[in-house]
């Protein structure tokens, strides 16, 4: 398939051949186009210029002149294929995105449409999504799609900037392409080619992101992983992979194949990070690219576009640092030296939530530092412009709440200077919900014999919960090295209820984990959830695993985190709140309403 199956001059190139030239190819768009006549038998009806040349908005169009207007992105709502999306517009919302799509005729397949936008943290869900569902209607020659399906839509957008999605089935069309309101634009979509056309008024700027995609992939393509182990003989388990290990490194030609680096040392370990962070810089071959497009892009999704990159770039960087383990300073002058200038990007883009990836970016960047020098990272943020400080401290919190001692404070504070309404909506949602004393929720789950269990059946015991995932090298760590060990030791108490919740999707999977033993006791409620979007994992944004939560005998909550870390110290915890019913420590205080 050609990636993302852009059409251009560049069809073809082999990785890195493509020209880096500040002119994209030549795009058609809807005035100006060539007149195409009606009944000419040498016209092609499948070519690219036979077909966009249908679409010319201009009204003596010679192909169905009175359905010029219309075809060439209609306004009717009731033009077909045209769908209700999940969000209602919101007030303000009078600059509608356009898109018509087409697709082959035998391709049934239901299409859908997102527009992603406010993505405060996209893997708990914090984020606006609009869903559309496009219904496609049969094509004609008089409207120059014979033999194809073609959907119109319209979605109204108050965000400045918003993340398309279009998927075929489980197949994703195009993917990570940002669009303004106002903006018009029409795909054809070849499934059996993978190949994609696009036209209409917004294209060029379309065909400019469709190009750095295809450039970051190209780059990810010709570099070599990194493989982070203490010995590299740990991997080769047989006589047959160390000939074939042995092989691999003496056919390496540099620029020709890859190989798995080993960073063993912490020299080798801080000079590949040397290298991914030097190349995530203005050096990579994207940025280069972007720069020579900034002429032809409104100065408003240049900017955008630039913090998006740069964050996308530089995060992967950041997170081999970070599994690294950094004790030595070298590696703080090497982030300091190759991190972000965040007053170089933090553009004002209109009251819209940065892009994410430039702030986990920026979270990663001070989580490290901060590990580094001990300097807190509230105190790290402070240098931050405001919007974009509260942003990356939100980030923080939605990631990190459960491990801080005392996250009230962070809350407050962010909550009380931030001005966006989709993070106070979210912090709001996220502190509220893990409110020590707060009710738990009474969704039932399932046990081994598929009966539902209810919560509420818990009351009168002090309730030690484990969510946990079969496959998860954390998972049993804390099983074998806490979990199990507690388990055993407290079984018999009266007042104590051990339950685990697993976050597997499939049914049979869980039910042979559960039977191993290596998760789980048979001394403990073990429940089913059915997967991620179980209403209680949803609400206790329960998405990284372990996860636990402690709940007091009438059912509401007492922690949600900053828990011990061996089995003495469990032992300490539960043995206080049974005596007591409060945890000495004082590690997650009670809350006092937000500010």
């Amino acid at each position: 398939m050609d990636i993302f199956g852009l059409v251009d001059s560049d069809q073809g190139r082999s990785a890195g051949e493509r020209a880096l030239s500040p002119d994209p190819a030549p795009v058609p768009v809807f005035p100006g186009q060539r007149e195409q006549k009606a009944g000419n038998q040498e016209s092609d009806p499948e070519s690219p210029d036979s077909w966009a040349a249908c679409f010319d908005s201009s009204q003596n169009h010679p192909i169905a002149p009175t359905r010029a207007k219309e075809a060439a992105f209609p306004v009717a709502a009731n033009h077909p294929g045209r769908e209700e999306y999940s969000t209602p517009a919101q007030k303000g919302e009078d600059s509608p995105f356009t898109l018509r799509i087409e697709v082959n005729a035998s391709d049934t397949a239901e299409l859908s449409l997102q527009l992603i936008h406010d993505q405060l943290d996209s893997k708990f869900g914090y984020q606006s999504i609009k869903n559309v569902k496009l219904e496609t209607t049969p094509g004609s020659l008089l409207e120059g799609i014979p033999r194809h399906r073609s959907a119109t839509v319209q979605v109204p957008t108050a965000s400045p900037f918003s993340r398309l999605k279009i998927a075929s089935r489980n197949q994703e069309i195009v993917k990570d392409l940002w669009i303004q309101p106002g903006d018009s634009l029409a795909l054809r979509w070849d499934n059996e080619s993978r190949k994609l056309w696009v036209w209409g008024p917004s294209a060029p700027k379309v065909k400019i992101q469709l190009e750095l995609l295809q450039v970051e992939e190209e780059m990810k393509i010709q570099l070599s992983p990194a493989m982070i182990i203490s010995d590299s003989m740990a991997m080769i388990s047989s006589a047959d992979q160390k000939k074939r290990y042995q092989n691999t490194i003496q056919e390496y030609r540099p620029g020709w194949n890859r190989k798995i680096s080993w960073a063993q040392t912490e020299s080798q370990k801080i000079q590949r990070a040397d290298q991914l962070l030097d190349l995530a810089s203005n050096k990579h071959p994207v940025l280069t690219q972007l720069e020579a497009y900034q002429n032809r892009l409104n100065p408003a999704l240049f900017h955008w576009l630039q913090s998006f990159w740069t964050g996308r770039l530089l995060k992967p960087a950041l997170e081999f640092v970070r599994i690294c383990r950094p004790q030595a300073g070298e590696w703080g002058e090497l982030i300091l030296n190759n991190g972000l200038q965040a007053e170089e990007y933090a553009a004002d883009f209109s009251g819209a939530l940065f892009p994410q990836e430039f702030v986990e970016a920026l979270y990663l960047e001070q989580v490290i530092l901060g590990n580094l020098s001990g300097v807190s990272f509230e105190h790290l943020s402070e240098a931050l412009p405001d919007a974009l400080r509260n942003q990356v401290n939100a980030f923080y919190l939605l990631r990190e709440y459960k491990s801080l001692e005392d996250p009230d404070s962070l809350f407050k504070a962010t909550l009380a200077s931030s001005k966006s309404e989709a993070i106070n909506t979210h912090l709001t949602q996220v502190y509220q919900n893990n409110l020590r004393g707060r009710e738990f929720t009474a969704e039932p789950l399932e046990d081994r014999n598929g009966v539902e269990v209810s919560p509420e059946t818990w009351k009168g015991k002090l309730v030690f919960l484990d969510f946990w995932l079969t496959g998860c090298g954390a998972c049993l760590s804390f099983a074998s090295d806490q979990f199990l060990p507690v388990v055993q030791e407290w079984k018999d108490h009266p007042d104590l209820l051990f339950v685990t919740i697993s976050g597997d999707r499939d049914r049979n999977r869980w039910l042979k984990s559960v039977e191993s033993g290596k998760y789980t006791s048979e001394e403990s409620l073990n429940l089913y959830s059915g997967g991620p979007e179980h209403p209680l994992l949803k609400k206790f944004q329960i998405r990284s695993f372990p996860t636990q939560i402690l709940l007091d005998p009438k059912g509401k909550i007492l922690q949600t985190g900053n828990f011990p870390t061996t089995p003495e110290g469990w032992s300490d915890l539960l043995e206080n709140y049974l005596n007591t019913g409060s945890n000495p420590s004082n590690s997650t205080p009670t809350k006092t309403p937000l500010p």
